[in-house]
């Protein structure tokens, strides 16, 4: 297919924002009230809130760089991580409107270079997340290439070489980066010219978000840009470094003021019309049951009112966008540190701008934080009936929690994080203070403990791990080199004084716990060793925390 240039839409001009209607003090206390963490000598946060067409709230709190000082403002240019979807996602309705694609064309139309999994992959599949095509974060991660520079070419290389899906196309719903870089790649080709500069011309600069642009260019100066930041185990806030040139998926720079008027198009149809934001606005639907997820945007309900909304993570950038349609409200948060929850900041502003619109959130429904869990008094001793290691099954790859006693405090280490301090507050409920999670065990009637809920974002139960014991040469069948073809790259797998070991791409040691015969896991995947006739290991498969299962076949020596 030959590459041409996009043939723009019929464009009005971008309208301006509305004066913007000024809060009341109670309502501006209330606001400042939510941000009161990020005043002063730390990073911060950038709110805009949009209602009745008008930019009502644009405020900054913290800093956008400790270094020199300079707080944030709603000029302020972040990169919102995943909130770009969204962009992605326009780009591609404006050549479906053209008919310059066809939603359910298959992928290799414009993507020869990808393998043929015996079912095609539309471009539908990709818009809302039911392809099956790993995420290539952890394919990266996986081949050692995680602190690399690497761009849209080396991605698409990358995805190319995979043999096997997650899923068959269509089957279900699993979130993927990678969709979103092949569907930039596609608008490449079709157009002949990078995705980056097709939205610049078409969205950002007719829509006046004349700070707006894909950060590929990882020397460029940008002006009033954000530095990211983070804290380390002891407390020091650190500055994030960007390597990752690829984009479309993510990497876009904006500010509150720039992503006010992409809010307005959704109103205004200047871009696109409203034929645009209606297919915009079309869910996707998987053999599993229909989707939630529409062109780069997610779709439910708060307290009674829909919303469709977007957030986004990259380095220290923590970014929300919600978008209540009937009630013409958007809330905006843009963060520029890790410890950030721009999703619940978001929603205590909707509950200060909607609140009599709202319905009452039923108590049994608040979280644990608004409910406030009491510590009660607890026999030390107890916990010593609680504590061992527990396997919780997937979605993915087993994990393993682990619950600890010394002395009168007790600990829970969740998924290979940080090992943390819980607090009993029921009888055999037990809750982190630093996170919301909680962990109820069930004892038996003789008071031993074999399962363990954990509360955290839904309930999952987890089962005790019996111990396991190996001879002095059981582990050493395991032992040796594994190559992934998919991924080029070798894994080593070490017998060290009776335990496991698995040496990655990058050469970090993780020791491997076993939970069953053949089957070990490491803090983030599970290894799934296959065994031959004569006893010893033909290969493992790692399975990953996103559902990625890649095969690493053992080297003869």
């Amino acid at each position: 297919m030959r590459p041409s240039r996009l043939l723009p839409l019929a464009v009005l001009a971008a309208p301006a924002l509305l004066a913007a209607q000024p809060l009341t003090p109670d309502e501006a206390r209330r606001v400042d009230a939510v941000f009161a963490r990020f005043t002063g000598a730390t990073p911060g946060c950038a709110v805009g809130v949009r209602r009745g067409g008008a930019l009502a709230y644009a405020k900054g709190y913290g800093l956008a760089s400790l270094e020199l000082g300079v707080p944030v403002s709603p000029r302020t240019v972040f990169d919102i991580g995943s909130t770009s979807k969204q962009f992605t996602a326009a780009s591609v309705a404006l050549l479906i409107l053209q008919n310059r694609i066809a939603l359910d064309d298959d992928i290799r139309r414009y993507l020869p270079e990808m393998p043929d999994y015996g079912a095609p992959i539309t471009v539908r599949n990709l818009i809302h997340h039911t392809s099956g095509i790993r995420d290539y974060f952890e394919l990266v991660a996986l081949a050692g290439h995680g602190d690399d520079s690497f761009d849209n070419a080396f991605i698409v290389r990358l995805i190319a070489r995979q043999k096997t899906l997650v899923f068959p196309p269509g089957s279900r719903f699993l979130y993927s980066n990678s969709n979103y870089v092949l569907l930039a790649e596609i608008v490449s080709r079709v157009v002949g010219i990078p995705m980056a500069t097709v939205a610049q011309e078409q969205i950002f600069l007719p829509l006046g978000m004349t700070k707006t642009e894909f950060g590929t260019d990882l020397g460029k100066i940008v002006p009033n840009r954000a530095i990211s930041y983070g804290k380390r185990a002891d407390g020091e806030i650190f500055q994030f470094t960007k390597t990752i040139r690829a984009y479309g998926d993510g990497n876009l720079l904006t500010s509150i003021r720039d992503l006010a008027r992409w809010d307005a198009n959704f109103y205004s149809g200047s871009v696109g019309g409203s034929a645009l934001i209606d297919l915009m606005r079309t869910r996707g639907s998987s053999a599993s049951g229909s989707g939630h997820y529409a062109f780069g945007l997610q779709t439910g309900t708060y307290r009674g009112l829909a919303f469709e909304d977007h957030g986004g993570a990259y380095l220290g950038y923590r970014t929300q966008m919600v978008r209540f349609p009937e009630q013409r409200t958007t809330v905006i948060v843009l963060c520029n540190y890790a410890e950030a929850n721009p999703g619940k900041l978001a929603l205590e502003v909707v509950d200060i701008y909607l609140a009599d619109k709202l319905q009452k959130e039923p108590p049994e429904r608040a979280s644990p934080k608004r409910q406030q869990l009491t510590q009660i008094k607890f026999k030390a001793e107890s916990f010593d009936a609680y504590a061992g290691a527990y396997v919780m099954a997937g979605p993915g790859p087993r994990h393993v929690i682990t619950f600890t006693r010394e002395g009168q405090r007790f600990y829970g280490q969740f998924f290979g994080g940080p090992r943390v301090e819980i607090f009993p507050y029921a009888a055999s409920k037990f809750f982190a203070k630093i996170f919301d999670a909680q962990a109820t065990f069930h004892p038996e009637r003789d008071g031993s403990v074999r399962r363990t809920t954990l509360h955290q974002n839904g309930d999952r139960d987890a089962i005790r791990l019996s111990p396991m014991s190996f001879g002095p040469t059981d582990l050493a069948k395991y032992a040796g080199d594994y190559y992934s073809d998919e991924l080029d790259v070798f894994y080593r797998v070490i017998d060290r004084e009776g335990r496991l070991e698995l040496v990655d791409a990058q050469r970090r040691t993780t020791a491997l716990l076993p939970i069953e015969r053949n089957a070990f896991v490491s803090p983030s995947a599970e290894l799934r060793f296959e065994e031959e006739s004569g006893g010893s290991m033909a290969a493992f498969t790692y399975v990953s925390s996103r559902d990625t299962s890649v095969r690493f076949v053992k080297m003869q020596r």
